[in-house]
């Protein structure tokens, strides 16, 4: 009877500590950062593999004004980057790759990028990269 107890509480906890060591790496999927520079607003986040959805902090642009939203996939699937406002309305095509476009915003309001992982498998966590959004 204690022998049998014994291995159970061994198999559970290196299962446990197993399932410990997967979770991590997946817990540190993303970083918001902030690249504004003199009088220009700026904001991003950094992905990297683990991460399905992400979004920057917000930036305030007025009516009519001109963000660059840009796109940078570093991996071997690709990553691509939407500009969207507060209410979750998105203003831009799916931006993949390497590039950056240019918008001009329909009203004043605050405004961030989301980027996603378009990576097919199961887990759709394998991308790495940044999208940002500037004035």
């Amino acid at each position: 009877m204690v022998k049998g107890k014994r291995k159970f509480i061994v198999t559970f906890m290196t299962s446990l500590c197993i399932t410990g060591a997967l979770a991590i790496p997946a817990s540190a999927d993303s970083t918001k950062y902030n690249c504004s520079w003199a009088d220009v607003q700026c904001r991003g986040v950094n992905v990297t593999y683990g991460t399905k959805v992400s979004y920057s902090d917000y930036i305030y642009a007025i009516y009519g004004q001109s963000l660059a939203v840009t796109n940078e996939s570093t991996g071997a699937f690709n990553l691509v980057t939407q500009l969207v406002d507060s209410y979750g309305n998105v203003f831009t095509p799916e931006i993949p790759f390497n590039q950056t476009v240019y918008v001009n915003v329909p009203r004043a309001g605050n405004y961030r990028v989301k980027v996603t992982c378009k990576d097919t498998s199961t887990t759709q966590s394998r991308c790495s990269g940044f999208g940002q959004v500037s004035e």
